[in-house]
């Protein structure tokens, strides 16, 4: 029945075929919005693509030329690198310094057992519980604690671990049960306690699965310890410990504490090394190379674990020394062997008492130098993405294809249509175009600023080209560059970067950030951004959206075309109408 319906049943005719011919002279209108729908969406990415490229440039504009450490940048020469080395920074001013001798370089204050550390069975293993090794030990200042605890006993073991750890078996009272030390004595109604992990054993008679109150006595220890911070006060820490707890984790916890040492336990000789992390005299109460004492130690002890059992004393330290060195006729001291003077940064390596180390600080010009012609580059980078944009041929003899017209052409035929058809989607766009003047103001225009020898860029060698299809691209004399970056670096620095309060005072990059902002702001509200959650909030998005509307309204008119059409045709009165296709876009 149907393909009577497709050749026009007896009539002859191909109605089909005649619906179709006329519907597509029908979707012609669509098919134009379609193409004006895309065109859109080609401008709008290429306004995006410039865009991106304006906030790039702004951002590399700023970590650029624009900071000071770039642009300021110094080197410093040292006359003997075995004894001091030195680098510039933004703030090193130009000139010399004189190191006659470095008497003594910085050291940390260290300290060590001045006795192996022994426990109850010899040398003390630093990883076994510290009660196991020293609960009889006479140094160590052991007390109790109580405690109430409500333990889970493990239904297939039967045992539960207390949180206290090392324990006083005779303390511990669980109610219903008998407490046994050794596992000969348990039975039914009993728990067997191990002292030195806390863990509670029932008898297998006892199912588990309940909550049980326990009290009990713990070994704990303290002890105090205290340095010196970087204004010359007290820093104490008071540590508590249980007996379960290893000397590796007493160290560990020391070493991660406000004190500022480094503590180990070397195992070879049975002894404990503490160091300071930094190097330099903090106790304001030592003068000269007076025997250290409690009062002049720049590593404190408590009695008790550190002195009695650990054997450190503060008689015993060493270091802590400030380093002592002449610059420039001025005798003086630092905590580090690493310090900054006026900016330059200094690393003594050896002492020495006669001769001498000359320290230059002068511009790097090569650095300062680079970053310039790579702000040039960029800039010129920019200008013609810009200016190819805005002079790109529009071809409207090559609208956007249709599905039709493509099914119609090979793929090498499709993408040369494509790009003459995307070609100058921003010919001529006032807004690139006014944004292109600018900054070409912004660079050509004089600076009055107050801290340096120049007002133009010509004046450092940097003029636009002689070649006027240039759009005002610049081009640098390398030689007149580089003797402005010698004359005085600091105006350099602030013909690009300075920051007055009117449009004639701030540098050329600063104007170049301020005009980009206005711009990219400006084609953001055309064709979106990043944050644009939708197409009402940019004009082209909401023109996109209207055409949607419209696309929509056609279709839906078009589908009452082809109704017309077929209700038209001879013979469509006969019982197959019903079958009537329905017209998809």
């Amino acid at each position: 029945m149907s393909d009577m319906r497709m050749t026009g049943f007896a009539s002859g005719m191909d109605i089909n075929q005649m619906v179709s011919d006329l519907m597509r002279a029908e979707r012609e209108p669509l098919n134009r919005m379609e193409q004006d729908r895309q065109l859109l969406l080609w401008q709008q990415d290429a306004y995006r693509e410039v865009n991106r490229q304006f906030a790039d440039f702004r951002t590399t504009t700023f970590d650029g030329i624009m900071r000071r450490s770039n642009m300021a940048a110094t080197t410093v020469s040292s006359t003997d690198e075995s004894k001091v080395t030195a680098s510039g920074s933004a703030s090193s001013g130009e000139g010399s310094y004189t190191l006659s001798r470095v008497d003594r370089l910085a050291s940390a204050a260290s300290n060590v057992s001045s006795d192996e550390i022994l426990g109850a069975e010899g040398r003390l293993d630093g990883d076994a519980s510290l009660w196991s090794q020293l609960s009889t030990h006479e140094g160590m200042n052991w007390e109790t604690k109580g405690h109430q605890e409500t333990i889970q006993v493990n239904e297939d073991s039967g045992i539960a671990v207390l949180e206290s750890g090392a324990i006083d078996p005779d303390s511990v009272e669980v109610p219903g049960f008998s407490v046994v030390t050794s596992e000969e004595e348990l039975s039914e109604g009993s728990v067997l306690v191990d002292a030195e992990t806390g863990t509670l054993q029932f008898h297998e008679s006892f199912e588990g699965g309940e909550s049980l109150e326990v009290t009990y006595q713990s070994h704990v220890f303290s002890f105090d310890a205290t340095t010196y911070d970087s204004e010359g006060e007290e820093v104490t820490e008071t540590f508590e410990f249980a007996g379960t707890d290893s000397l590796h984790q007493v160290l560990g916890d020391i070493n991660r504490s406000s004190l500022g040492v480094n503590a180990f336990y070397d195992e070879f000789s049975g002894r404990v090394a503490l160091t300071r992390s930094d190097t330099g005299q903090y106790n304001e109460a030592r003068e000269g190379e007076e025997a250290r004492t409690a009062e002049h130690a720049e590593i404190k002890f408590s009695d008790g674990f550190l002195r009695d059992v650990l054997h450190l004393d503060e008689s015993n330290e060493s270091g802590g020394d400030n380093a002592q060195f002449t610059i420039n006729g001025l005798e003086t001291e630092r905590t580090s062997n690493s310090f900054t003077i006026d900016g330059v940064n200094i690393t003594l390596h050896d002492t020495f008492t006669e001769g001498s180390v000359m320290l230059g600080v002068s511009t790097d010009t090569e650095q300062v130098f680079d970053q310039v012609i790579e702000f040039v580059d960029e800039y010129n980078a920019l200008i013609e993405l810009v200016d190819g944009k805005v002079s790109e041929e529009r071809y409207r003899d090559y609208p956007p294809l249709t599905d039709e017209q493509r099914r119609e052409m090979s793929e090498r035929e499709q993408e040369m249509w494509d790009e003459r058809a995307e070609s100058g989607m921003l010919r001529n766009d006032r807004m690139l175009s006014g944004a292109l003047d600018r900054m070409r103001q912004d660079m050509y225009g004089s600076m009055e600023t107050d801290q340096g020898t120049f007002s133009h860029l010509t004046e450092l060698g940097i003029t636009t080209t002689s070649n006027y299809q240039d759009r005002g691209r610049l081009e640098v004399d390398e030689e007149k560059l580089r003797e402005a970056i010698a004359q005085d670096a600091e105006g350099v620095f602030q013909i690009f970067a300075a920051n007055g309060d009117t449009y004639e005072e701030k540098g050329a990059a600063r104007r170049l950030r301020e005009t980009l902002q206005g711009t990219i702001e400006q084609v953001s509200q055309r064709a979106g951004g990043a944050s644009a959650a939708s197409n009402q909030q940019f004009t082209i998005g909401r023109e996109i959206d209207q055409m949607n509307d419209r696309m929509t309204n056609f279709e839906r008119r078009m589908q009452q075309t082809e109704q017309r059409y077929w209700l038209s045709l001879p013979g469509w009165n006969r019982p197959w109408r019903r079958r009537m296709p329905r017209w998809n876009s």
